[in-house]
């Protein structure tokens, strides 16, 4: 027999029949995967019980969704009675479920019920799971213990994205105490080395947190690192929007590197404004003549790529030559391109 999905309410939850033959719960299991609360405080948490109580095999993925569902509608301390009904129910808890606990317990700021959510955990081994230490690093971040916040994020396995933005987060509400700031800069910058691309909540606290201590160049590099990270994603509107909106004027490399973004998704119109802008600030720096160059060329436009070279030429700048060394016997040799008049030139020829 084939039900269709009623769970979708509580509201209708309640004008549902009292009697429901379970032989309708047991031909589709799948029903408990679409229960979604509704909005009623009042009659969530007994219906909840209700719905763990009645559904034959209840398992850690079904209740670990309805869990999840009161969650997200902001009913935290059903979620949390839940969890204890599943426990009571022997249902072994996952990492999803300790992350949906933890997060319950961050949202109403309870610091020993978060603790003990986390020491279940690792009594279990699941702290090493990304969704457990994101959790257990965002409960600490927000509960302002810093410390405890930066073990959380050591014992991540393999942090993500949001495990640093969260940790940076975290120091840069501390302010200036103990150096937060300055923790925050370093994480920021050991995430760009990890290769991890910024988003729009780590670039606000990076800035911030820069800002605060006084680090106007670091500050400045965090830009545009920005327009970078645009460039890249081809979200050309938004990179010249934020270039735009600067608390300052945007030098030479800011406009490198959006020229980079252009060269790289052929977007020849933007290109060119940021070209022209390098040539305006810098007219005698030679690279930004070949970088302007090159991305005409990239773009198919070998017109426009010409009169860069000729305007280079005119100037009478020349690109510096690409060259290599080699140390033998304590001795360093340095060879440049298409040069032949090294004495150990047979080397290379």
């Amino acid at each position: 027999m084939q039900m269709k999905p009623v769970f979708c309410r509580l509201s209708q939850l309640q004008t549902l029949p009292r009697k429901i033959p379970s032989v309708a719960f047991k031909s589709n299991h799948s029903l408990a995967h679409e229960y979604v609360p509704g909005p009623e405080p009042s009659h969530v948490y007994r219906n909840a019980h209700q719905v763990f109580d009645t559904i034959p095999d209840l398992d850690v993925v079904s209740a670990t969704t309805i869990i999840g569902q009161f969650a997200r509608l902001h009913q935290y301390r059903e979620a949390i009675q839940l969890f204890s009904r599943m426990l009571f129910l022997n249902i072994t808890p996952n990492e999803f479920t300790f992350g949906t606990v933890i997060h319950s317990s961050t949202s109403l700021g309870d610091l020993n019920l978060g603790r003990q959510f986390q020491a279940c955990a690792m009594k279990m081994g699941l702290n090493y799971m990304v969704f457990v230490g994101s959790a257990v690093l965002d409960f600490y971040a927000k509960t302002g213990s810093s410390q405890e916040a930066q073990r959380a994020f050591e014992d991540i396995q393999h942090p993500n994205i949001v495990s640093y933005t969260t940790l940076i987060h975290g120091y840069l509400k501390k302010g200036s105490q103990m150096g937060q700031n300055e923790e925050a800069v370093n994480l920021f910058v050991e995430m760009i080395r990890e290769g991890f691309v910024p988003d729009q909540y780590t670039f606000p606290c990076a800035i911030i947190a820069a800002a605060n201590i006084a680090a106007l160049e670091m500050g400045r590099s965090f830009h545009a690192c920005a327009v970078k990270t645009l460039g890249e994603l081809s979200v050309f509107v938004e990179a010249q929007e934020f270039l735009r909106d600067l608390p300052f004027n945007p030098g030479v490399g800011f406009w490198k590197a959006l020229l980079g973004g252009c060269r790289i998704h052929s977007n020849t119109e933007v290109g060119a404004l940021a070209g022209r802008n390098i040539l305006d600030l810098d007219p005698k720096d030679a690279s930004s003549y070949i970088m302007l160059s090159n991305a005409h060329s990239a773009a198919g436009r070998w017109q426009d790529a010409s009169v860069i070279r000729q305007e280079m030429q005119e100037r009478g700048l020349k690109r510096i030559p690409a060259s290599s060394w080699i140390e033998i016997k304590s001795k360093i040799h340095v060879f440049v391109n298409c040069d032949r008049s090294h004495h150990q030139k047979g080397w290379y020829l």
